[in-house]
């Protein structure tokens, strides 16, 4: 698996591309997929698709006739966009998720290696957000405990409260 290190600035181009550093993409381009979801502070993941096939094998033994647990999935289901990295190793963002993360077409982009995923910000969003070292050393040893359950790692993704099944 891909770990993503280091900090990059682009710019956005009118058709909503921007480059995947080439540090993070595959040598072999039909390895270069992801999916894309909303994200806390107003930025979006960027999740290697590997990454995201762990998430959708753990809710495949979710009860989906559950009223509660089929929200959730359409919820999750309905943020998401799947893009692959073109020839010049660009990924496309949709109209929906750049007006999460304040962006416009042809506006510089801050991506950041998030170890296990990539996260977008606008420039703005991205030093707006809590910048406190101590407290994400400390969030860091807390999530390498015991692996997370599917409702954590929703709540993650996310940055809000997990979707409940009761």
């Amino acid at each position: 698996m891909k770990w993503f290190l280091g900090q990059y600035e682009y710019v956005l181009d009118r058709q909503r591309r921007v480059a995947i550093p080439s540090a993070w993409r595959e040598a072999d381009r039909s390895k270069n997929r992801f999916i894309l979801m909303p994200g806390p502070n107003r930025g979006i993941h960027v999740i290697p698709a590997s990454m995201f096939e762990e998430l959708v094998q753990k809710l495949r033994r979710a009860p989906f006739g559950d009223a509660k647990v089929a929200d959730a999935l359409a919820f999750v289901g309905s943020k998401g966009h799947d893009s692959t990295c073109d020839t010049q190793g660009r990924i496309s963002l949709t109209p929906q998720l750049m007006e999460h993360a304040g962006l416009e077409p042809q506006a510089k982009v801050v991506l950041v290696g998030g170890i296990t995923t990539i996260q977008v910000f606008a420039p703005a969003n991205w030093q707006a957000r809590p910048k406190d070292q101590d407290e994400s050393l400390n969030v860091l040893q807390q999530a390498s405990g015991p692996s997370a359950g599917v409702a954590e790692m929703l709540r993650d993704l996310f940055g809000g409260p997990a979707p409940r099944s009761d």
